[in-house]
């Protein structure tokens, strides 16, 4: 599991700078791996990646594909981290291909998800909120979208997350 890991972690480090291709390769080369050890989270992780390689490299129907294996893998595991982020990233992925509704459906479990977790604590910052402001600028509800982009920035904020607060103001200037 060990090695499974370091290569999925590899593969996260190849992401974040963009290297697709061969973020890609690793993340399959540690499905090989971790595959025939049955780790639930660590497969799930995995295809994650997978699924956000293909999210950012603007495969957004392989990426719900894979996001649906992970799902599928781990929904019966209450409130587990791998389930969180496939939640709010494969509700990007529909927003981003325009199919509001099952965007909304995802951003708002993710959105349930996070404060039965931490007890409406803020750890993460406002990211989801950001993308729901976007959920909401799509589907034309101005006052919703205003809202939750406010929101977003309040909390991130709040947790010092330049980068989450940096990319909702974007956002909020595309709406």
């Amino acid at each position: 599991g060990t090695e499974a890991q370091a290569l999925s972690h590899l593969a996260g480090s190849l992401w974040w700078a963009g290297n697709y291709p061969d973020a890609k390769e690793t993340y399959f080369k540690a499905l090989q791996i971790a595959e025939p050890l049955a780790d639930t989270m660590l497969i799930g992780n995995i295809y994650n990646g997978i699924a956000m390689v293909n999210r950012n490299a603007g495969n957004y129907r392989e990426a719900i594909n894979y996001y649906s294996k992970a799902e599928n893998l781990t929904n019966s595991i209450p409130d587990n981290q791998v389930l969180n982020a496939l939640l709010v990233d494969k509700g990007k992925s529909y927003e981003q291909l325009g199919i509001l509704d099952s965007a909304y459906t995802y951003v708002q479990e993710a959105l349930a998800m996070n404060f039965r977790k931490f007890q409406g604590k803020n750890v993460y910052g406002g990211g989801l909120h950001s993308t729901m402001g976007i959920i909401y600028s799509k589907m034309g509800k101005e006052q919703l979208a205003v809202e939750f982009f406010r929101q977003s920035f309040q909390l991130n904020s709040e947790v010092n997350n330049i980068r989450l607060l940096a990319r909702g103001y974007c956002e909020f200037a595309e709406h």
